[in-house]
């Protein structure tokens, strides 16, 4: 527990038990028959400021441990400009002839809509809080995780991932209280071309003595599950 939480809670735990006491000298008091009713409400009275006091006290503090935390981790939404650079992500057709051709229909560009956990390990130390020049670039340093949500391509126009999860990890630099911009290193799902099959571009595929006429990337036999490494330069909001 860090020195402001330490102290949000001792506060905490003294509105408590003033509260508490207030509360129990009031209902201690006997009163005389003749000022019952005066004294019933005044005792009413007292324990409704006492647990006001209290519920204000517990407001406060949760907003000053809230506002506390919100510099250090917080979530956001990132739109990013995602490229793909190895050379699994080619694509692949099959010839009227059955020869295996090259296709450059796909795009290893895209735009993407993330989740992201960001951490500003920096920002709270005490020693930078009173420097300048370089040391206020490394206050602002953030670290980022990400996991895609959507993205938008011109081969597979919007799509969201509901099957693989894909996402990464990165670094940026705070431009205000709840915007970054960062760049992220990421693994990305694709169904890859086996390789017995890739190292035969402008021959014919025979799987079986049968040509083929078609690439079904459903068939385990000529298609394997793949990550491919992206490189993403993101923009985050910052909640």
């Amino acid at each position: 527990m860090n020195k402001n939480a330490l102290i949000y809670f001792l506060l905490l735990l003294f509105s408590v038990v003033s509260a508490g006491d207030a509360i129990a000298q009031n209902g201690n008091q006997v009163p005389s028959d003749s000022t019952d009713a005066a004294t019933d409400s005044t005792k009413i009275e007292s324990i409704e400021q006492g647990m006001e006091e209290m519920l204000n006290n517990i407001e406060s503090i949760r907003n000053a441990i809230e506002q506390n935390e919100k510099s250090t981790i917080r979530f956001g939404l990132s739109i990013a400009h995602r490229y793909i650079w190895e050379s699994d992500y080619e694509d692949y057709y099959i010839s009227v002839d059955s020869t295996l051709l090259y296709s450059d229909s796909k795009d290893s560009r895209a735009i993407t809509l993330s989740g992201v956990v960001s951490v500003t390990p920096f920002k709270k130390l005490s020693f930078f809080q009173t420097k300048s020049g370089l040391y206020n670039v490394i206050k602002n340093i953030v670290f980022l995780a990400n996991i895609n949500l959507a993205d938008f391509s011109s081969e597979e126009r919007l799509g969201f991932f509901n099957k693989n999860i894909e996402g990464g990890v990165g670094m940026g630099i705070q431009i205000s209280d709840d915007f970054s911009v960062g760049l992220t290193l990421e693994r990305v799902f694709n169904r890859a071309l086996r390789s017995n099959y890739r190292n035969h571009i402008g021959e014919p595929i025979v799987v079986n003595g049968t040509p083929l006429t078609i690439l079904d990337k459903t068939d385990e036999g000529l298609f394997r599950d793949d990550n491919v490494s992206a490189l993403a330069m993101r923009f985050t909001y910052h909640f």
